[in-house]
């Protein structure tokens, strides 16, 4: 009996010995390690990849919208400074034509200072045309001025 159980207990670790992984089994499992391993690199990978590329589409959101917002601001203060030149033009022109007037009232004011007139003096006349020539020269300074202003205005407006 005693040879019965030997040979039961060596048979039964026959079993257990062949019943393990032999070397193509280990070679499968392995493998299959490997690959796991393989694929969860290549998912690791691809997702830091499409995580760089929505980062990179952020950013250049965020440039393209900032360019946008930068082209719009410039083409408010290009409207801004157009109304304003506009409405500076008209009021130099205005003022131009105003001063114009005042040059000719002016200058028909020093033709009648220039003539005859009854208990003036000589001092007295050459006075008031003196008064009277420096008001027009400063009347055409004046109309010198706004016209140089008129010109870069339309310069600035192109026309």
């Amino acid at each position: 009996m005693k040879k019965i159980q030997f040979l039961s207990v060596f048979a039964f670790c026959l079993l257990l010995i062949s019943c393990g992984p032999n070397a193509e089994q280990k070679a499968a499992t392995q493998k299959h390690h490997d690959d796991s391993i393989a694929q969860v690199a290549a998912q690791s990978a691809q997702q830091q990849q499409q995580q760089i590329d929505a980062a990179k589409q952020q950013h250049e959101a965020v440039v393209e919208k900032h360019r946008d917002d930068s082209i719009v601001r410039a083409a408010a203060q290009n409207a801004q400074q157009h109304d304003a030149d506009v409405t500076n033009l008209r009021a130099c022109q205005q003022q131009l034509e105003s001063r114009i007037a005042d040059l000719q009232v002016a200058r028909n004011q020093l033709s009648e200072i220039q003539g005859f007139r009854i208990g003036r003096t000589e001092a007295e006349k050459n006075s008031q045309i003196r008064s009277k020539t420096l008001e027009i020269e400063h009347i055409q300074d004046n109309i010198n001025s706004l016209q140089t202003n008129i010109s870069q205005i339309k310069a600035r407006l192109g026309q």
